[in-house]
């Protein structure tokens, strides 16, 4: 119960995240409410009071997810530099180190829940170093970005990955760490993060054969259920917006 208590509060960092992206780029209470997924400690009524705050500043005092202290200095360079992308990845840093520090405390399965953390870790660092490339910001910056001590990837290997210049050169250098096995690091950034996601959740899922009883079959359960709501409304938007069927289901994550 602990453990699954500690990743479904994920959610709701996620939905605080999708609150202060509705804020900050103006977006309606209806379309930010559509991709809320209320999952975790916290119902969709909750993040309606929040959004209706329409302050960033109130949103995280009140959001009862993290404290003003926690989020302080990333809030005072928000206020300078006007960017979310810094107070995105703090509240991603706060949650992983709460979830890891959390592992200590769960006797049985505390070891195996941080590994698949440590690799949940990899992937975000690896999908957001993709797409600070595409979006060109300056390599000094990028390492500060970093939710650092993942699986396979520590931080000499993250700082040397934040240095590079260009896509190009980011995929050679992904293609030399443990996850050039199993990840095509070549064309669309797109493609790729649903490669990574793949893996992840595949690699996770190969535990239960193991162990039946382990909480791991819950955990996975649990993620496909989520995976299988983002693709209806997936399909659902693409119908819609009268996108081609065959290009939409390329793009699910299907495992």
């Amino acid at each position: 119960v602990d453990v699954i208590n500690l990743y479904l509060s994920k959610a709701d960092f996620q939905n605080l995240k999708i609150v202060l992206r509705g804020i900050y780029s103006n977006a309606t209470k209806e379309d930010v409410m559509s991709i809320i997924e209320p999952v975790g400690k916290f119902n969709q009524a909750h993040f309606e009071k929040l959004f209706d705050m329409g302050s960033i500043l109130k949103i995280l005092s009140k959001s009862k997810i993290v404290t003003p202290k926690m989020i302080q200095e990333t809030y005072d360079d928000y206020k300078e530099e006007k960017n979310l992308i810094k107070l995105e990845n703090s509240l991603d840093k706060i949650f992983y180190q709460k979830a890891i520090d959390g592992c200590k405390q769960i006797d049985d399965h505390g070891a195996t829940f941080k590994e698949f953390l440590l690799r949940e870790i990899d992937i975000v660092n690896i999908i957001n170093l993709l797409r600070f490339k595409k979006e060109k910001i300056d390599q000094k910056n990028v390492y500060e970005h970093m939710v650092v001590h993942g699986l396979r990837i520590n931080k000499m290997d993250l700082k040397r990955l934040s240095g590079k210049d260009s896509i190009e050169a980011l995929y050679n250098e992904l293609k030399k760490t443990y996850y050039g096995k199993h990840v095509k690091f070549e064309g669309n950034i797109t493609d790729v993060e649903l490669q990574l996601k793949k893996y992840h959740m595949k690699n996770s899922a190969l535990k239960n054969y193991k162990n039946p009883l382990s909480f791991v079959n819950i955990l996975s359960y649990m993620m496909r259920k989520v995976v299988e709501v983002k693709n209806i409304r997936s399909l659902v938007k693409s119908k819609h917006l009268g996108i081609d069927a065959d290009y939409v289901e390329k793009k699910l994550l299907v495992i």
